[in-house]
């Protein structure tokens, strides 16, 4: 069976994920602070935009995972960011932490945004482009 990519999912989902980080980089640019996680939410052509506020950003995801698994009629795609950080060997990264989900897809996909925080008198900088990291099964009732 072949391991499920970020390629393989549907052009809306891919264009959401999009949407998502572009507004993440948009929001940390000009606020120049820790990113508040938000979920974008999807039903047909219509995107609502969700908030989470945890006592403590760490708690964001567990906070996320909760209040989509109570919601009764599942939306058709859904993409959750939060800020964090990614390594590559020594070298880490600030970065989005995006989770994407599909209602029909039985695994959702994670993927990173690194960037550069604006501080000490350098600018805020996108660094490359999202980076794939890895295609869990979903484990939310998201597909009921």
């Amino acid at each position: 069976m072949e391991t499920p990519h970020i390629r393989s999912a549907s052009a809306e989902l891919k264009d959401l994920v999009f949407a998502a980080v572009d507004h993440a980089m948009a929001m940390l640019q000009k606020h120049k602070t820790t990113l508040q996680p938000y979920a974008l939410i999807n039903n047909d052509s219509k995107t609502v935009i969700q908030l989470f506020h945890p006592e403590d950003l760490s708690q964001g995801v567990e906070m996320f995972e909760k209040t989509i698994a109570q919601i009764a009629e599942k939306p058709d795609r859904l993409v959750f960011c939060s800020d964090g950080f990614i390594s590559n060997g020594e070298t880490r990264f600030d970065a989005v932490l995006v989770r994407a989900y599909e209602k029909t897809d039985k695994h959702f996909y994670l993927l990173a945004q690194r960037y550069k925080h604006a501080i000490e008198g350098n600018e805020f900088e996108v660094i490359g482009n999202p980076v794939f990291l890895e295609a869990p099964v979903n484990v939310l009732t998201f597909n009921k």
